[in-house]
């Protein structure tokens, strides 16, 4: 190739392309309107389609004059300034330079404004790691909320993309509502009335987001008022549908349980911390999660709350199928159950991190017995029979079977599937959850807790004699004669009696609703029970015998969780002690009931020598009398 030929090369290109210009500003001309007519003349190819597809800028967001003027004057070369200004961002983020980095963001967003991970980026920068540079937590809000700002004026320029109400839910609810200074956090929010109006201008109904009995509006009600929004907009068909609709739908009414859990921790439960569950579970379990359709990764439509009436659907299909052949389900039982033993009822019947080595090998054989696929086993048990001829079914019949059969089978493998998906969101546990946490019970569970927490603050741990006003039925104050006030003496329990009371109250709600005994809840009430401890060393007092939760804390203690609490091992030898204690009275009631039976009877017993003792002086009185009479006579 000769250097002319080069040259040549070059100046054609430089030609073409104000050539190639001409055809290209035809395509991309935009549409222009008249000012006299107001008429709309056609526009180009490009902008059609940009209008079609609704991916003008006008469409997707606002239109920002210095954001679109620093798009042109990169002249091309926008990937290399977003690219250099993310590096930039890093290194400063490294150094601490918050100012500097601040400005690199302001300016990566003039030249990114529709991409929502610069504002989920430096919004998460500012909230989390500015402000845990501050020592004071006031500080440390003010920065939070310059976050939560920053986050809302994304809104503008990306009100099409739910991720942006996603990412504000989000911050609300977990910034707000779990970091370390959430107790201080969630009061200031409250009390925020400037920033509450500020919300109001991006749409937040703040009487919603109210809570009367906590004094102001809420962070995790703010978080569900987003979340809210996001579902919405993405059920009108305004924003895009996400990517994966469980964790999208499940968003929502999980802020509602947060609102729950945190209102009975900062306020003693009561109607509206019911009330509060009771609102949780119905979106979980109603139209809006459970009771919708959710399409699933594969999209296929499921409904998560529908297993439990597919459940009683198959068993009804199972009765349908025992009546055309009866009694052959029990004999297969009847079966099963003949091959188990003692011992491996015994393992079968014990939790898995309770089974220790020799219980392990009766384990795996009675698993081998029991748990088999029983539908399968009884479709073996009937195509065996009908082959060998001890099974006669009518035409009728046999089409029959095999349609109930095809039935279930395909039921199973739906309810499968949905089992999956319920398990990614633990389901099943936070619906028994909001629906015990709803029940009196646990409201009186809750209530004792709370209030022996309250007397640990007042320094009153055991229960002692007070002398109180006497008031009668009606509670007023009551008076002698000469209008004193009366004094009486009670007992008030102490923080270790609420403790025990609501422990009480805590088993008999375990038993009702066993998935509670989940790790969510067992934390909760692990931390309770290491209180109940702390207190009783503090009376010197020993940890009782008859603990109510005492399951539970042998329980974790097998699966290697070691919480300082007392096992029934570790407290082998006082329960030995209890017992034999316990026997020596019981056989001294029973000593003292003979000596209170030998005295009884030495009292008939005299009571029956005395009768005789006047028996015989009356007959001897006779006697005599007779004598005189035979005396007389003669």
């Amino acid at each position: 190739m000769t250097r002319n030929d080069s040259f040549r090369r070059k100046i054609i290109y430089i030609c073409l392309i104000p050539v190639l210009l001409i055809p290209l500003a035809f395509v991309s001309q935009p549409a222009t309107v008249s000012k006299g007519s107001g008429e709309t003349s056609s526009s180009g190819i490009l902008s059609k389609i940009r209008k079609d597809h609704r991916l003008s800028q006008a469409e997707i967001s606002e239109v920002d004059p210095a954001s679109e003027s620093m798009k042109l004057a990169t002249l091309g070369l926008r990937p290399v300034a977003v690219t250099m200004l993310w590096h930039r961002i890093q290194e400063s983020k490294k150094k601490q330079q918050w100012d500097r980095m601040r400005t690199s963001t302001q300016t990566l967003i003039a030249l990114q404004p529709n991409f929502i991970k610069v504002w989920e980026f430096q919004a998460h920068n500012l909230s989390y790691n500015i402000s845990r540079e501050f020592d004071d937590y006031q500080y440390r809000y003010h920065w939070v909320k310059e976050g939560l700002s920053y986050l809302m004026t994304g809104i503008a320029y990306n009100r099409k993309d739910h991720r942006i109400f996603d990412s504000l839910g989000f911050f609300f609810g977990l910034k707000l509502g779990r970091s370390d200074e959430k107790l201080q956090f969630r009061r200031m929010f409250r009390k925020d009335a400037d920033y509450h109006a500020k919300m109001k201008d991006y749409g937040i109904d703040t009487f919603k987001i109210r809570s009367p009995e906590l004094g102001g509006p809420d962070n995790w009600l703010a978080a569900y008022e987003w979340y809210d929004r996001s579902r919405k907009g993405v059920n009108a068909g305004f924003l895009k549908k996400p990517n994966s609709e469980l964790m999208f739908y499940k968003q929502p009414p999980s802020q509602l349980r947060n609102y729950a859990i945190d209102y009975e921790t900062e306020k003693r439960p009561d109607e509206a911390a019911q009330l509060a569950w009771e609102k949780a579970l119905d979106e979980w379990t109603g139209p809006e999660f459970g009771d919708r359709e959710i399409l699933t990764s594969t999209r296929l439509p499921i409904y998560l709350e529908k297993l439990a009436v597919e459940n009683e659907r198959i068993d009804s299909m199972r009765d349908e199928m025992d009546k055309i052949i009866l009694g052959l389900r029990d004999e297969l039982d009847a079966i099963r159950k003949g091959q188990m033993t003692d011992e491996m009822w015994k393992a079968y019947n014990t939790p898995q991190e309770l089974v220790t080595g020799d219980m392990f090998e009766n384990l795996m054989a009675a698993k081998k017995v029991l748990d088999v696929d029983k539908d399968r086993e009884f479709e073996a048990e009937v195509d065996r029979r009908l082959s060998e001829g001890s099974l006669k079914l009518t035409p009728a019949q046999k089409s029959k079977y095999d349609l109930l059969r095809l039935e279930i089978k395909q039921k199973l493998n739906e309810l499968r599937f949905v089992s999956n998906y319920r398990t990614t969101v633990n389901y099943e546990y936070w619906r028994d959850r909001c629906e015990s946490e709803s029940q009196n019970e646990t409201i009186e569970a809750r209530k004792a807790l709370f209030d022996a927490r309250e007397l640990v603050k007042q320094a009153k741990i055991d229960e002692a004699v007070v002398t109180v006003p006497k008031k009668d039925q009606d509670g007023q104050f009551i008076v002698d004669e000469n209008n004193n006030q009366v004094m009486e003496q009670i007992t008030e329990p102490g923080a270790i009696q609420m403790y025990e009371k609501s422990f009480n109250l805590w088993a008999t709600v375990l038993d009702k609703y066993e998935r509670l005994a989940d790790d969510v809840m067992e934390d909760d009430l692990v931390g309770a029970m290491k209180e109940y401890s702390g207190n009783l060393r503090k009376i010197q007092a020993e940890w009782p015998l008859d603990f109510p939760l005492q399951e539970l804390i042998d329980f974790r203690s097998a699966r290697q969780l070691e919480d300082g609490l007392p096992t029934t091992a570790s407290m082998a030898d006082r329960i030995e002690a209890a017992k034999e204690l316990e026997e020596a009275e019981n056989a001294a009631k029973e000593a003292l009931k003979d000596l209170n039976i030998a005295p009884e009877a030495k009292k008939d017993e005299a009571k029956k020598d005395e009768a005789k003792k006047d028996e015989a002086k009356k007959d001897e009185a006779k006697k005599d009398e007779a004598k005189k009479d035979e005396a007389k006579k003669a």
